[in-house]
């Protein structure tokens, strides 16, 4: 069986696709998100905080998205 190939892309990508009318594929919004990824959401907030780096709700989120998916994150520049 074919593992899928995911893309998650942050707001700043969507905007700059949409402004100069480019096609991205992959996950574009929260639509496909679940209780394991906020569980695990949840984790690495600690994690992070007890090791005195806290990051924003949403990053959390999105990276154990990513996680959850065996998917990679990767910040793109849409002007390429």
């Amino acid at each position: 069986m074919e593992k899928a190939i995911y893309a998650i892309y942050d707001t700043s990508i969507l905007i700059n696709a949409y402004k100069q009318r480019k096609q991205l594929t992959g996950h574009t919004n929260f639509q496909h998100y679940g209780v394991s990824d906020y569980n695990l959401a949840m984790k690495l907030s600690k994690d992070v905080l007890r090791i005195g780096k806290p990051l924003p709700a949403i990053d959390i989120i999105v990276a154990a998205m990513a996680l959850n998916r065996d998917a990679k994150l990767q910040r793109i520049s849409i002007s390429q």
